[in-house]
């Protein structure tokens, strides 16, 4: 129900800060808040807003929407597809980009003429 808050024992907000392996008052900082506001939305003792949402979800790099119950949001990954996904999230920028040419190329055609992949 919109306006409801999500409580602890419903968001997800803890588990993606742990996975960051950050703490309470990292998290504060980079969303420009207080340790003990943290707190209290991962609770659920502070009303979870979608502008809460957006800002953690850019903090912990996830989806604002996987801050959320898992009965709100539940994608479709296996654990493996979901270890990559982290994994992926993990690398700074320049290895996300050398990571994407990488697999695009592992994914691209091989040409009838590229007797070097084909022999």
């Amino acid at each position: 129900m919109i306006g409801t808050p999500v409580h602890q024992h419903e968001n997800r907000i803890r588990e993606w800060r742990e996975r960051r392996s950050m703490s309470q008052t990292e998290l504060a900082e980079s969303v420009g808040t207080t340790p003990a506001q943290i707190n209290k939305l991962e609770n659920g003792d502070r009303k979870l807003s979608p502008e809460w949402l957006w800002r953690l979800g850019k903090a912990l790099d996830c989806l604002p929407a996987e801050l959320l119950p898992h009965t709100f949001y539940r994608p479709h990954l296996s654990d493996a597809e979901q270890r990559l996904i982290d994994l992926y999230r993990s690398l700074d920028d320049t290895e996300q980009v050398r990571w994407q040419k990488a697999f695009a190329a592992y994914c691209a055609p091989i040409s009838p003429t590229d007797t070097a992949l084909t022999s």
